[in-house]
This record gives structure tokens, C-alpha cells and sequence, in this order.
């Protein structure tokens, strides 16, 4: 179960120890990452948190997030699943790519 913790070194998680643990296939493992969502719209902004958990499950958020182009957020990623490296906004008159960086 993942169980995050604040720590003096930011944000830590712990899982149970599985013995029959493959580090070249980590079926179950999670990861915390930041991420930045590039090349989104002034008009989407409201929903920034929406779409970053659309990626992971949403942990934290930058707190200078407001004075960045590019907002930040810590979410949990499996690692036995693919990342994916856009989202897809539709919105009333288009259909907006958002870029996912990892950090």
C-alpha cells in the first residue's frame, strides 16, 4: 500500500517489501515524480489540477505554480504502466494538446 510521508527530504514513500520482487519487471512498485504541463492554455488553467491528476494520482503542487507558464505537481505513477507523454483537451471551439515533462 502506498503511503506517503513528509520527510525532512520532501515527500517520501513506503511500500511493503514483496519477496518476490523483479527489479527488471516492478509489477505494483509506484513512483513519486514532478511533473510540468507545457503548452497549456491561459483558459485551462483552472483545471490544471484536474489534468495532472488525469496523469497520476496528485499528491502535491507547486506552490509558485501561479507565477509559472509551465505548472508543477508531484504525483504517483506506477512503474509497470506506460507514462503518458500528452493530454488530450477538448474543449467547445478546439482540441488542445497538453505535454507532460517529467522532472
Amino acid at each position: 500500500m502506498l503511503t506517503p510521508h513528509k520527510t525532512q527530504w520532501g515527500i517520501t514513500i513506503y511500500q511493503k517489501w514483496i519477496q518476490s520482487f523483479n527489479l527488471n519487471y516492478p509489477v505494483g512498485s509506484k513512483f513519486l515524480v514532478w511533473l510540468s504541463l507545457h503548452m497549456l492554455l491561459l483558459k485551462y488553467c483552472p483545471l490544471e489540477s484536474r489534468i495532472a491528476n488525469l496523469v497520476g494520482k496528485l499528491l502535491g503542487v507547486d506552490l509558485t505554480n501561479n507565477t509559472k507558464c509551465s505548472p508543477r505537481f508531484c504525483v504517483v505513477l506506477d512503474l509497470d504502466v506506460r507514462w503518458v507523454a500528452k493530454v488530450d483537451i477538448a474543449g467547445l471551439d478546439c482540441k488542445v494538446e497538453v505535454l507532460i515533462n517529467y522532472e
